[in-house]
């Protein structure tokens, strides 16, 4: 890591199989990546949804589950329009998976300001901040 994490770091390529390239419509992605650990194998009934070109896996889906993924950068900062989509995305998914009724107590609202207190000033706000 070289970089804050509010600044993007690292290129990664996506599967282009995938939910998150469905959701982000292109094969490579600039990400805040910021970790210590990664994964070292995938469990059952996974698939690997992104990799750095180091070969760390950055991304997982699970194969049956509607909507299960998991990703080692953090898009709650809110650098680049595909961490908004990936929210987005997410938020829809919900809604889609409940029903109407429960499913319009989730509300995403964009924030034009990008940076670590993002998810803090939705919190404080109501809205609903979700760490992928």
């Amino acid at each position: 890591k070289t970089k804050p994490r509010n600044q993007t770091s690292h290129g990664i390529s996506l599967n282009t199989k995938s939910k998150l390239y469905k959701n982000c419509k292109k094969r490579k992605l600039k990400v805040n990546i910021a970790h210590h650990q990664s994964i070292k194998q995938i469990g059952k009934n996974l698939v690997v949804s992104a990799l750095a070109r180091d070969g760390i896996i950055e991304g997982i889906e699970h194969k049956t589950h509607y909507y299960c993924m998991g990703i080692q950068w953090h898009p709650e900062f809110l650098i680049t329009e595909d961490d908004f989509s990936i929210f987005e995305n997410f938020i829809e998914n919900i809604k889609v998976e409940l029903s109407n009724d429960i499913g319009n107590i989730f509300e995403f609202r964009r924030v034009e300001r990008v940076g670590p207190k993002v998810s803090d000033e939705l919190l404080k706000s109501g809205v609903i901040a979700i760490a992928l």
